[in-house]
């Protein structure tokens, strides 16, 4: 069964477009379980289970997604691919379908990672009132994914005989739209978490706990289909060693590494590190501060504040946002720390009021940031 919209003029959109949308599942017989029950939570989409052609081998993403993009229907306009890892939103479908109506041209992310570059942009968008942030990291998240079926036959095409299996799909993924000059877009919230924390393919060790930057409510209103540009400044926390790092766009979509430290762009756009130092001493100056403090370390604390700050600095925002955020903006902001910190302080994800004091840690940093620039 395929679901039918009506689309108005949208982000690169054809007016009154008809949609039709497929969907696959990519998936290893190992959790053959979950990817039946995402199967029956979307059979409104006929949705099919694609598993690994061959799973005795190598675990390969790119391969399993190959066989997934194959799978799209004759008559689809739209062809979804998820994990079988995914949690789905409440009301998943036709928040979905909203989203491909607003842009049915764009290739649509439906989640992002919550230490990621791109969850800068998503929490810019959730404040802004944005539906769409650009991807801007060397890597599209294939965890939920929908692209125009031709733009999914030509992905097929792309990899061909020449599939490298041991390539990540989601860089390839990337390869292929840079090829053809498109840019994948983030919905904003998120329309799927991410739930599996056991890694087939020895994911759980590098990138520790993976959720999402901003995950959809079931109160949350829909978002206007428009995407927020990317300042030339995006900072982010590198998870690997907890450090503020941060990307320029010209520099980061030919795929350079980002900056060492968010605070060299901080010092040359005119905000001196000793300030950032001494409002930091400042909060930490508290009952909270001090609990902080102990559990992760001044060092830690150093790097969340850092990003949180130049996040505010740098944010292409009018200071209206600030005046009364969004229950999901403050839920956007709220997965930095642990986003960022998820492999060094693995401990802080199972105590909700370490979880807590670190998400007003940050929206705190996130307005002396703000404050700071004007």
């Amino acid at each position: 069964m395929s679901t039918y919209l009506q689309n108005p003029a949208g982000l690169d959109a054809p007016s009154n477009a008809e949609v039709r949308i497929s969907c696959a599942i990519m998936a290893h017989p190992k959790r053959a379980a979950e990817a039946r029950s995402l199967e029956l939570a979307l059979e409104e989409l006929g949705a099919a289970v694609v598993f690994d052609p061959r799973p005795s081998d190598r675990p390969s993403t790119l391969r399993t997604a190959l066989a997934a993009w194959r799978a799209s229907r004759p008559d689809a306009t739209h062809h979804l691919v998820l994990q079988d890892d995914v949690a789905l939103c409440d009301d998943f479908i036709n928040v979905l379908c909203s989203s491909v109506k607003g842009s049915p041209e764009v290739p649509i992310c439906l989640f992002s990672d919550w230490g990621s570059a791109t969850a800068s942009m998503v929490r810019w968008a959730a404040l802004g009132g944005y539906g769409l942030a650009p991807n801007v990291d060397p890597w599209v998240s294939t965890v939920g994914l929908i692209l125009p079926v031709d733009m999914a036959n030509a992905f097929v095409e792309f990899v061909g005989a020449s599939c490298q299996e041991d390539y990540p799909d989601d860089e390839t993924m990337a390869r292929f739209l840079e090829s053809i000059g498109r840019q994948a877009f983030v919905s904003v919230p998120n329309l799927v978490e991410h739930v599996g924390d056991e890694s087939l393919i020895g994911n759980g060790a590098a990138h520790g706990v993976r959720r999402s930057s901003c995950y959809r409510g079931s109160g949350d209103v829909m978002l206007p289909s428009r995407s927020l540009a990317p300042p030339p400044i995006v900072p982010y926390m590198r998870k690997s060693r907890c450090r503020a790092v941060a990307i320029i766009d010209e520099e980061f979509f030919h795929g350079s590494a980002p900056s060492p430290v968010a605070r060299d762009f901080l010092q040359h756009a005119g905000l001196a590190h000793s300030v950032i130092v001494q409002r930091l001493d400042q909060k930490l100056d508290s009952p909270a501060g001090r609990r902080m403090e102990w559990e992760l370390g001044y060092g830690c604390l150093h790097e969340v504040w850092s990003t949180s700050v130049a996040l505010g600095y740098f944010a292409p925002l009018e200071p209206a946002v600030m005046h009364r955020p969004s229950s999901i903006a403050i839920r956007a902001l709220s997965t930095l720390a642990p986003g960022g910190l998820r492999t060094v302080a693995p401990q802080i994800l199972t105590n909700q009021e370490d979880l807590d004091l670190l998400a007003n840690f940050v929206l705190d940093g996130f307005r002396d940031g703000f404050e700071l620039r004007i």
